[in-house]
């Protein structure tokens, strides 16, 4: 009787393990949805708002962008789009995206993008880095249902090839706590929360689903498309 209490015990133990993990897993979140659309919060001349951006609002809208990220990497990148591909590249330079795809370390300035800026290593993941000091404030909203902060800062980017940027972008970000990583959108990132939304000059992203993906646990960089530093210097003054 004592051996079949003892096997009893047991296996409500591991049902009880199960359960639990099927909960954490359901819980934490790993994986976030965007929508893009025009900043019109801002006051933007007509040569930034001309006729053109004015007519891709629409497009916009049917534009989704996923964020999958574990404890230290994160991968950002176009989910689907019902547009032709000119649309989408016009959008995403109004967006000042280097290209569909982007990976970042976690309390790291260096950036990975699958890019479109260099065309010797089109399709291969060049390397960015971002110099950014956010400043946080005590101003909160709701976003899908989290509370959120904001924070602002201006960006120095260093594309790698010697160029560099200076005040980039005017970026605000709203970014949640309650959501243990400090990545984002595209490549901004070192927050003490999840970006849930970023508002850039043109544009802003904004979350619009939350959950778990398995895929994220095993996410990494991808080392063997990522162009080295040297093979970028050679390129660029060897030639």
């Amino acid at each position: 009787m004592k051996k079949k209490n003892n096997k009893t015990y047991r296996k409500l133990f591991y049902l009880f393990i199960f359960l639990h993990q099927m909960v954490w897993c359901q819980n934490e979140i790993n994986h976030v949805e965007y929508s893009i659309s025009l900043n019109k919060s801002k006051d933007n001349n007509e040569s930034y708002y001309s006729m053109l951006i004015q007519n891709l609002d629409s497009k916009m809208k049917q534009m989704k962008f996923d964020l999958f990220f574990s404890d230290k990497v994160s991968k950002f990148s176009l989910k689907d789009s019902l547009n032709n591909p000119d649309e989408n590249e016009i959008i995403l330079e109004i967006a000042g995206m280097l290209g569909k795809e982007y990976y970042s370390k976690v309390n790291c300035d260096t950036v990975f993008a699958k890019n479109a800026r260099f065309r010797k290593f089109k399709n291969r993941t060049c390397f960015s880095i971002l110099k950014k000091d956010w400043v946080i404030t005590s101003e909160t909203k709701r976003i899908n249902g989290f509370t959120c902060f904001k924070a602002f800062t201006s960006i120095n980017k260093d594309f790698g090839d010697g160029d560099t940027v200076k005040d980039f972008n005017n970026l605000t970000a709203w970014f949640c706590p309650e959501i243990k990583s400090s990545f984002g959108t595209q490549c901004y990132n070192g927050l003490p929360g999840l970006i849930l939304e970023l508002e850039q000059k043109l544009v802003v992203f904004k979350a619009i689903k939350t959950d778990y993906k398995e895929e994220s646990r095993y996410l990494t960089l991808p080392l063997k498309s990522i162009v080295s530093e040297a093979e970028l210097y050679n390129s660029i003054y060897k030639n």
